[in-house]
């Protein structure tokens, strides 16, 4: 990981305004951490700031005029291989009746070539976590309290309101690129390919993980490829999810 972060003062923005639909109500511009959006003469919003692809705006509009805007088909095309990582708050969106194991054979049937369970790492993460801290400790200096990396969201909005917050956040890959990077390395070296050859898909409950892969705050470049939020993929892998329970019933019986 850098040291430093990047510095920015603008930000490509991953939320997208149907002009057909506003009507200028300025519930979005109420709602926004970063003052990013504007309303003119009672007429549609824009953004026109720093977008830290919070989702607010997306949450309040009544008219439903807002949405985030994720990866395509395009963005996943020309690997060899594709990869797909879920949240684990993927898990808790089907029933109590849905296993994780389902829903990792639900992806795998969608035509992924590989998927991989992001649990462990999480818990990884959360022990790396608890090291950084029992060192800071010991530190006279250390600054205190520590912030999460995890959330882009946090991490953009300290950078643009609160600055001098930077330094408490630990400088820490976020599991979902250390699950990217590590199984990229891992099927290049099985298939003797290049890291490039393999696409790397996050299946997100949060719209903001499109900015950390474009724009990675604290790294040169995510490894991730592509970012789709839960309610784009839910339809389909719910499908493919009682496709295979359904051939898994057929088969003890």
């Amino acid at each position: 990981m850098n040291n430093q972060p990047g510095s920015r003062t603008t930000s490509a923005q991953y939320v997208e305004i149907d002009e057909t639909r506003c009507n200028g109500c300025v519930l979005c511009m109420k709602a926004c951490p970063t003052k990013a959006i504007r309303v003119h003469e009672g007429r549609v919003a824009k953004v026109v700031g720093v977008c830290v692809d919070c989702g607010e705006c997306i949450r309040v509009c009544p008219r439903r005029a807002i949405r985030a805007i994720t990866s395509d088909k395009g963005e996943m095309a020309g690997g060899k291989y594709s990869v797909v990582s879920g949240s684990t708050v993927l898990y808790s969106q089907f029933g109590e009746d849905v296993t994780p194991n389902d829903i990792l054979l639900g992806l795998k049937r969608m035509g992924f070539s590989y998927v991989h369970d992001q649990s462990y790492t999480n818990e990884m993460f959360n022990v790396a976590i608890e090291l950084y801290i029992k060192e800071n400790r010991q530190k006279e200096h250390a600054p205190w309290p520590l912030i999460s990396p995890v959330c882009p969201v946090v991490v953009r909005l300290i950078a643009c309101r609160f600055p001098d917050l930077l330094s408490h956040i630990p400088r820490l890959a976020a599991p979902r690129e250390i699950v990217a990077r590590e199984v990229k390395k891992r099927l290049a070296a099985k298939h003797g390919c290049d890291m490039s050859d393999i696409k790397a898909l996050h299946i997100s409950p949060c719209p903001a993980k499109m900015i950390d892969i474009r724009e990675p705050f604290f790294q040169n470049h995510s490894y991730i490829d592509g970012a789709v939020g839960i309610s784009d993929i839910y339809g389909r892998l719910k499908k493919s999810i009682e496709e295979v329970v359904k051939k898994i019933l057929n088969q003890m019986t």
